[in-house]
């Protein structure tokens, strides 16, 4: 199994994510899905980390929300399936075209 230097996650958190994680993904508002140039994702609380990894788990870049929505620049990633993270707990699926 190979190494990586960065933070990962499961990209299946259904398989051990609490009943209070599943209801702050519940609340979050996410897109537009498919997203080409920027996500949108709003119902966040000021100061929030929200993280975007990979299928493979990699960490590809973090932002603290300013307010209760943030805008995530995703037009320089490849089309495929990426996960959102909001303060290391609950996970959002999106699709990048």
């Amino acid at each position: 199994m190979p190494h990586y230097p960065t933070e990962c996650i499961n990209p299946n958190p259904r398989a051990s994510t609490p009943v209070s994680e599943s209801d702050l993904t519940n609340n979050l508002k996410v897109y537009p899905v498919p997203a080409t140039d920027m996500l949108i994702i709003e119902n966040l609380e000021k100061n929030k980390v929200v993280s975007l990894y990979n299928t493979m788990g990699m960490l590809l870049d973090q932002v603290t929300a300013e307010g209760n929505a943030l805008q995530l620049d995703v037009k320089n990633y490849a089309s495929g399936i990426y996960f959102i993270k909001v303060n290391g707990m609950a996970v959002q699926k999106f699709v990048k075209f």
